[in-house]
């Protein structure tokens, strides 16, 4: 959901920023999305969901749909 989306902007900036001040490459980091639903933020907007499915893929953020994390 929308926490989900939130946490993971946050996490992966400041990661990749530490990481880099440590000395190593950002992009050797890399994160994923994953949902349940066929598509993110289901409860949203088509809008919003395609505003931030481009947020996260501009990020380097891979977005997987319909799995469930056990």
């Amino acid at each position: 959901g929308a926490g989900g989306v939130e946490l993971l902007l946050s996490v992966a900036a400041r990661l990749r920023r530490e990481a880099e001040q440590a000395g190593f490459n950002p992009e050797a980091l890399s994160f994923a999305l994953l949902s349940d639903t066929q598509d993110i933020l289901p409860a949203f907007p088509h809008n919003v969901r395609n505003r931030f499915r481009d947020i996260l893929l501009s990020r380097g953020i891979e977005i997987i749909t319909g799995v469930t994390v056990t």
